[in-house]
Formats: C-alpha cells, sequence, structure tokens
C-alpha cells in the first residue's frame, strides 16, 4: 500500500466514525486519536523509531470494534496490515 493509498484509509476511517454511534462517548475520540497518532507515524518516518504502543493501540481498538462496528474493524485491519508492511 503507498502512502497516498494509507491516507485515503485513514481518511475513510474519518468517515466512518463520524457517521457511526457508539455505545461509549469516549469510543470515538480514541479513534480519532489512534488516526492521528498514525498520521504523525507517517509525516516522521525514516525520523522517529515506530511506536509499539501506536500498534497496540491499533491491534486493541480492533478488537474493540470488530463485532459492534465489523466494517470499521475491517478499515482498522486494513490499516494494521498496510503499516506492518511498511515497517511501523
Amino acid at each position: 500500500m503507498t502512502n497516498e493509498e494509507l491516507r485515503n484509509t485513514l481518511h475513510k476511517l474519518r468517515t466512518e466514525i463520524d457517521g457511526l454511534s457508539f455505545r461509549e462517548p469516549a469510543a470515538r475520540e480514541r479513534v480519532r486519536m489512534l488516526i492521528s497518532g498514525i498520521e504523525q507515524q507517517l509525516e516522521n518516518a525514516g525520523v522517529a523509531t515506530p511506536q509499539d504502543s501506536l500498534i497496540e493501540n491499533l491491534k486493541t481498538t480492533i478488537e474493540q470494534f470488530e463485532l459492534e462496528h465489523p466494517k470499521l474493524g475491517a478499515l482498522l485491519n486494513q490499516l494494521l496490515l498496510a503499516l506492518s508492511t511498511m515497517g511501523i
């Protein structure tokens, strides 16, 4: 996945979470913060060391949402796979 495709996936995620209702009000903000962290990591690629906590947060978020919001879970999983192939 290219950086442009990855950014498109991040945009799809933002659009998806804006249209969903969450049982937990803070859940939407957690996903937004995760997306922001990924965007920062992409901007600093080659400069900063990949953050293990970012990947762990992504995995945890996937587990939390894959049943309640399958499309969101699928997009997050796609993002995880893309990041892992990029070495992040």
